[in-house]
């Protein structure tokens, strides 16, 4: 299982839906190690479309994650995320920007698990600046059922559209 997968799996339903995560913590068997790898991002056809990599740096019991992919049309993908691996994996922090023309909407995201807080900054379909603190509520009553097909794959149904987690 892919640990960036886990992360934002853990991020989406401890963070962003907490009355909802009544699940028992997930023990560590195997702590993570240090990583590289270089990611190609291509079409049903092969045809690469974005460039990226994928790190992990471990410092004590904490890993820090980065993934990112540049896409040839200049869009920026990039994920950061910070775990705790005492004992159980423990979410700390996460931060997501998508931003150019491969997406309908530039988005920031970042989530200080710590203290709860959870900040969304992105641009309306106007092209309008938003942002939203402790974006975290709405996106809670919107969500009907979680559920997981397999080891690495999770569905989040919802009431209403909405343009991502």
């Amino acid at each position: 299982m892919r640990p960036q997968f886990v992360a934002v799996l853990l991020v989406c339903v401890c963070a962003l839906f907490p009355p909802c995560a009544s699940a028992a913590p997930v023990q560590v068997k195997y702590k993570e190690g240090v990583t590289h790898g270089f990611l190609v991002l291509t079409t049903e056809e092969g045809a690469a479309i974005a460039y990226g990599d994928s790190t992990e740096v471990v410092h004590g019991n904490n890993v820090t994650a980065h993934l990112s992919y540049h896409f040839k049309d200049g869009s920026l993908q990039q994920e950061d995320l910070v775990f705790s691996q005492r004992g159980t994996f423990r979410l700390i922090s996460y931060h997501r920007i998508e931003k150019g023309p491969s997406f309908k909407n530039s988005e920031e995201l970042s989530i200080d698990a710590r203290s709860g807080q959870v900040n969304v900054k992105y641009t309306d379909d106007k092209g309008k600046e938003k942002f939203r603190i402790n974006y975290r509520g709405s996106w809670y009553f919107n969500l009907a059922d979680v559920t997981t097909k397999g080891d690495d794959e999770a569905v989040f149904h919802l009431k209403r559209p909405q343009p991502s987690f």
